[in-house]
């Protein structure tokens, strides 16, 4: 089955009021086990996460997409022009295919969209950590994944990565183990730009030096309720002072 609407929520149980495990954007696929009453189970094929979700916000079968949303965040317009009704919003990696294209729009899962918002899937973006910028100040949202209602930590560096071609898993757990190598700041592999810190239960990037010589780090934080730039050694101290204990480990991918 396939996602028909802009976003939904992957829920624990058969219940809107359910812990919501994930979510699954447009065009992503998902794995149907059985259905129950208006609700799906089955599993999301980018990542495996399992769960239910509505019935209305899927179809039956697989439609091939081309495209992706490029840019965090999106419009889509019921017509190819700016003053008709915004009826849309749609974050960034949904998939979609090109149905048309007018006075620079893109007619996309049947809405107009800027087309300088859209990317063929062969074109990923090349820096995931101007992606993770481009999420700055969107709201932390346990179990999000989508720019315009909110990302947790580990959705945060999923997206981004993804955006760039990369599909790394969902959790911050099985991604402190799955992205690039392990590397040690104190043995001489030193910190750099676009390095992943681990925490048990949260993870952030390493975005290069700020203005005053420190390290600094973008994450989807519950601190601030959103996703923030801030110094590195500042997240180190916070943590270890509520109890989050020290970083578990740093990773680093290589340049292909």
């Amino acid at each position: 089955m396939q996602v028909v609407k802009a976003s939904t929520k992957l829920y624990r149980d058969r219940d809107l009021t359910a812990p919501v495990e994930t979510e699954l954007l447009i065009g992503e696929i998902f794995d149907e086990d059985y259905v129950d009453f208006g609700w799906v189970h089955g599993k999301a094929r980018l990542d495996g996460y399992q769960g239910y979700v509505r019935l209305l916000d899927v179809h039956p079968g697989e439609r091939t997409t081309t495209h992706r949303v490029s840019a965090v965040r999106t419009i889509g317009y019921a017509a190819p022009d700016l003053k008709s009704s915004a009826i849309e919003w749609l974050s960034i990696n949904s998939l979609g295919c090109i149905e048309e294209e007018v006075n620079g729009f893109t007619r996309f899962n049947g809405i107009w969209v800027p087309t300088q918002h859209i990317a063929a899937l062969d074109k990923p973006t090349p820096n995931y950590v101007e992606v993770a910028r481009g999420f700055i100040g969107t709201p932390y949202l346990w179990g999000g994944r989508d720019a315009n209602h909110g990302v947790d930590c580990s959705g945060l560096v999923q997206q981004a990565l993804l955006a760039t071609g990369r599909v790394v898993p969902r959790d911050s757990g099985p991604q402190s183990e799955r992205i690039g190598v392990l590397i040690n700041p104190e043995g001489g592999d030193g910190i750099g730009t676009g390095d992943f810190v681990f925490w048990k239960g949260h993870v952030g990037i390493v975005t290069g030096l700020d203005g005053r010589g420190n390290d600094s780090l973008i994450h989807a934080t519950a601190d601030h309720m959103r996703v923030v730039e801030e110094p590195l050694e500042l997240v180190i101290k916070r943590r270890r002072a509520q109890g989050g204990g020290e970083s578990l480990c740093y990773r680093r991918i290589l340049p292909k």
